[in-house]
C-alpha cells in the first residue's frame, strides 16, 4: 500500500510537467492560419509557413496593463493579461523592436527595412518610413504624438505620428546606446558611445548636454515620477541623477553591466538585466538587491536591446528575456517565477530521409532544447541532450538520428526518440559536419582538430582518421556510399574502399557548402561568389548556373537527382539540371544558412541565418 500511495505522488509530480511539455507541440505556423496576421499574404504564397518562433528581442507592457508585446525575429506577438496568446504577426522584414502606442491601437515595428505601424483591430500595416540603419529601440512619447528610433547612427529619427514627418534630432559623435521620453514633461534624452547624455526639449526643440561619464552609457531610463534618470555604465557604474537639483549619486556594480532597465510605476523598485543576462531585482526604498537570477550560460546576448524588461503597470511583476530565449515572469511580492511556452530559435537543423521528421538544434547563444518534430501533425519531442548540440543528421535507412557537440556525439531511436548510446573520445573536436553513408553503417564527421572521422555505427568506434591542413566545412557521401566529398579549401574525393583521396574542385575562398546526387556521381557547390557548379566527379566536367544573390549558398538535391535547391541572401532558388533553367523566389527575411529538399520534390525546408525560423517553401 505504501508503495502504490508513493507511484501515485510520483504521479501528481510529474503530471504538469508531461502536460508542459505536450502545451509546448505548436511549432509549424502556416499562412492560411487565422490565428497569425502575415504580411503581404497575397504576394508570398510559394511560402506556406514556419517553423519556429524565432529569438526575441524586446519586451513591454501596454500602458493598461492588458497587453504583453513581444518583438520576435518571426514578428510581433501579444498576450492578454493572463499571458495568453491572442495574437502573431508575422513580418516579411527583420524586426528589431517593437512598441504599443499608450492608447492601445497601434504597434510599431522597427528593422533595417522600415518603420512600420500596425493597426490592431484592423490588422492593416502601414509603412512609415524606409531605413537603411540597423535600429536597436523604438519608443513612444507619453501623449503618443511621436516616435523615436535609435540604432546604428549617430542621432535619433524623430516622427510625428500624425503627419509622419521625421527629423534628426540628439547628434552624438558615435552610435546612440539609449533613449528614453521624459513621462510628463516633454522631452526626450539620448546616451552615445561618445560618454554623453544629452537632452531635447519638444516644445522649444533646445539641445543640451544633460550629463557626462567616463565609459560608454548602455542605458537610460527615468523614474515614473520624472524626478530622477537612472544611468548604466558599461564600467559597472550605475548613476542615479536627479533631474531638478543636477546633483547624482554613483554606484558600483558587483555584477556585469546594465544592459537594459525598468522602474516600477510606485518608483519602489528596479529590474535590470546585465550584458551577461543575469537579473536583478533591486529595492530602491531599502537600496538592496532582492533577487539576482544567474542565467545557465554566462555569455552576452547579442538578441537583447534597451527593451528586455518591463515592469507590468500595477508593479506587481516584471517580465524580462532569458537566455533561453523565453520570457520570465517575477511577482515582486515573493520572487516566483513563470515562463511562457519556449519560443524555438533554430541554428541549423535536418530532414529525415522520409520527410516525416526535422530535428531543430537551437542558435548557439542561446541555451534552448532540442526539437524533434513530426510534419504530419506538428508534434513535438523534447530531445534532452546532455551537452550543447552543434550539428545533426538522420541515417538514411536505419531508425536513428545522430546529434554531435563538442568532443562527444549520441545515437538516439527515430520511434522513441530515447538515447541509444553516447560516444566520446579526444580525436573529436568541435564537429562541424555530418553525414551517414546511404548503404553502410559509417558516419562522417568533421572536426576542429583538422580531420574527418569515420564512424562505425554499429560497432560504435571510429575506423578511419582523415587529417586535413584545415578543417572541413561540409561533408556528403556520393549514392553509392563508396566515395566522401569533402568541402575544404578544395573539394576533395575521398575513396572510401581504395583509400585515396584527390582534388575534386579547386574553388577560391574554399567549399561551404555541397551536395551529392541521389542517382549520379554529381557534386553541387555552393559558394560566396554568385554562381552554382556542378562537378562530375568521374570526368571533372563542370557546368554552372549564375545565381541572383552574392554570398554562401547552401544547396541540395531533389531525390531523383534532377532539381538543385539553392539559396542566398533573401532568397531561395531552383535549378532545373534537364532544361537547365533556374526559378528564384524572394521575400526572406535574411541569409539563408541551410536547406534541405522534401523526397517528394514538391517543398524546400530552408533555415534563415538571422531570425532562427525554418521556412516551407512550394515549389510545385
Amino acid at each position: 500500500m505504501r508503495i502504490l500511495n508513493i507511484l501515485f505522488l510520483i504521479i501528481l509530480i510529474l503530471f504538469p510537467v508531461v502536460k508542459g511539455i505536450a502545451d509546448d507541440s505548436q511549432n509549424i505556423f502556416f499562412r492560411d492560419s487565422k490565428d497569425i496576421v502575415w504580411e503581404q499574404r497575397k504576394k508570398y504564397t510559394y511560402i506556406q509557413g514556419v517553423i519556429g518562433h524565432g529569438y526575441i528581442h524586446g519586451v513591454e507592457y501596454s500602458k493598461d496593463g492588458n497587453f504583453l508585446i513581444l518583438a520576435t525575429s518571426f514578428g510581433v506577438e501579444i498576450y492578454d493579461k493572463d499571458n495568453q496568446l491572442i495574437k502573431r504577426i508575422y513580418t516579411n522584414d527583420m524586426i528589431r523592436d517593437a512598441t504599443m502606442s499608450p492608447d492601445g491601437k497601434q504597434i510599431i515595428t522597427v528593422s533595417r527595412d522600415g518603420f512600420k505601424s500596425w493597426d490592431i483591430q484592423s490588422n492593416q500595416v502601414k509603412l512609415l518610413r524606409k531605413t537603411r540603419i540597423i535600429p536597436r529601440q523604438v519608443i513612444y512619447s507619453p501623449d503618443g504624438n511621436y516616435i523615436a528610433v535609435s540604432g546604428q547612427q549617430f542621432f535619433v529619427n524623430l516622427i510625428h505620428t500624425k503627419s509622419n514627418h521625421m527629423e534628426n534630432i540628439l547628434r552624438h559623435n558615435n552610435f546612440i546606446t539609449s533613449i528614453a521620453f521624459h513621462p510628463s514633461s516633454k522631452s526626450i534624452v539620448s546616451a552615445g558611445r561618445d560618454n554623453k547624455i544629452k537632452l531635447l526639449s519638444m516644445d522649444s526643440r533646445e539641445e543640451k548636454i544633460l550629463f557626462t561619464t567616463d565609459d560608454t552609457i548602455t542605458s537610460l531610463a527615468f523614474s515614473p515620477d520624472g524626478k530622477y534618470l537612472f544611468i548604466a555604465v558599461d564600467d559597472r557604474k550605475f548613476i542615479i541623477y536627479n533631474i531638478n537639483s543636477g546633483n547624482s549619486n554613483t554606484f558600483k556594480l558587483s555584477t556585469s553591466p546594465f544592459y537594459s532597465m525598468d522602474i516600477s510605476q510606485n518608483n519602489s523598485y528596479l529590474a535590470a538585466q546585465t550584458k551577461k543576462n543575469k537579473f536583478i531585482l533591486w529595492d530602491l526604498n531599502t537600496n538592496r538587491i532582492i533577487l539576482k537570477i544567474n542565467p545557465r550560460k554566462r555569455l552576452s546576448s547579442r538578441f537583447l536591446n534597451n527593451n528586455s524588461v518591463a515592469f507590468h503597470p500595477t508593479g506587481n511583476s516584471v517580465a524580462y528575456i532569458t537566455e533561453g530565449n523565453n520570457i520570465a515572469i517575477v511577482t515582486v511580492s515573493d520572487r516566483k517565477i513563470k515562463y511562457l511556452k519556449n519560443h524555438s530559435a533554430f541554428g541549423s537543423f535536418s530532414l529525415s530521409s522520409g520527410g516525416d521528421y526535422i530535428l531543430g538544434i537551437p542558435g548557439q547563444l542561446i541555451n534552448e532544447q532540442i526539437r524533434l518534430i513530426r510534419l504530419k501533425d506538428n508534434s513535438t519531442k523534447i530531445i534532452k541532450n546532455k551537452y550543447k548540440a552543434l550539428q545533426s543528421v538522420f541515417h538514411i535507412t536505419r531508425n536513428l538520428f545522430i546529434i554531435g557537440g563538442k568532443g562527444k556525439l549520441s545515437s538516439y531511436y527515430l520511434s522513441s526518440a530515447e538515447l541509444d548510446y553516447t560516444f566520446r573520445h579526444p580525436s573529436i573536436g568541435k564537429i562541424l559536419s555530418m553525414a551517414t553513408s546511404p548503404y553502410h553503417d559509417i558516419l562522417a564527421m568533421s572536426t576542429s582538430k583538422n580531420n574527418v572521422l569515420l564512424f562505425d555505427l554499429y560497432q560504435k568506434k571510429i575506423v578511419k582518421s582523415i587529417q586535413l591542413e584545415t578543417p572541413a566545412l561540409c561533408l556528403s557521401f556520393n549514392h553509392s556510399g563508396k566515395q566522401l566529398i569533402i568541402g575544404n579549401s578544395d573539394v576533395i574525393l575521398y575513396d572510401m574502399k581504395r583509400n585515396y583521396m584527390k582534388s575534386l574542385y579547386s574553388y577560391i575562398g574554399g567549399s561551404y557548402t555541397i551536395a551529392t546526387s541521389p542517382t549520379r556521381n554529381w557534386v553541387a557547390i555552393g559558394g560566396f561568389r554568385n554562381m552554382i557548379h556542378i562537378v562530375d566527379s568521374d570526368s571533372g566536367q563542370v557546368r554552372d548556373m549564375p545565381k541572383r544573390s552574392f554570398g554562401k549558398a547552401p544547396v541540395a538535391f531533389s531525390s531523383d537527382g534532377r532539381y538543385i535547391a539553392f539559396a542566398g541572401y533573401k532568397s531561395v532558388g531552383i535549378w532545373d539540371t534537364f532544361r537547365n533553367r533556374k526559378f528564384e523566389f524572394g521575400g526572406y527575411k535574411e541569409f539563408i544558412e541551410s536547406l534541405w529538399f522534401s523526397p517528394d520534390g514538391h517543398y524546400i525546408y530552408s533555415l534563415g541565418k538571422e531570425d532562427g525560423l525554418i521556412y516551407i517553401t512550394k515549389i510545385r
